[in-house]
């Protein structure tokens, strides 16, 4: 007797069974590698207004590593020169009047996050055959969290700041 996919052929063979310890584990690293990805997706989304402090904070610390410096001291240079810049901007971004300054400060943040979300989503699809739909998965994503990192800058520039009528 054949029954076609299941894997035995004779009445005398052991029907096949299945594992459910197997299923079970199955199930446990599906969800845990469903949690990992929204995790990831949430961790890049609230890091990305901090990519350009980071980036200069980092060319500054290679900048006094590269200059004799030990890397203690490189290291609190980089920390330090990427904290104040973070927080210089967000008080240049909550004080300035002009609507284009104000963009032009927002876009300040928001450029190196798409492009730091640029380069992960390359190394990410790497594999991908089609470099045409590697490159618009890149670019949007690029976009969405340039986009993301533009609203969460602009919402946190925002917090603490009074109102010019005077209210709080």
């Amino acid at each position: 007797m054949v029954f076609a996919g299941i894997g035995w052929s004779s009445p005398d063979r052991e029907k096949p069974t299945i594992d459910m310890r197997m299923v079970v584990v199955g199930i446990v690293v599906g969800v845990l590698c469903l949690g990992l990805l929204i995790g990831t997706g949430a961790m890049l989304y609230e890091l990305a207004p901090f990519a350009m402090p980071v980036m200069v904070g980092t060319a500054l610390a290679r900048f006094a590593s590269s200059h004799g410096f030990g890397w203690l001291v490189a290291g609190a240079v980089g920390l330090l020169s990427g904290a104040v810049l973070y927080f210089l901007a967000l008080g240049l971004v909550a004080a300035l009047r002009p609507p284009m300054l104000h963009i032009a400060a927002l876009l300040a943040f928001s450029l190196p996050a798409g492009v730091a979300t640029y380069i992960q989503l390359e190394d990410f699809t790497r594999t991908f055959p089609d470099k045409g739909w590697r490159t618009a998965l890149c670019g949007g994503g690029a976009l969405v969290m340039g986009a993301l990192a533009f609203v969460q800058v602009l919402r946190g520039a925002g917090d603490g700041c009074e109102d010019d009528n005077g209210g709080g």
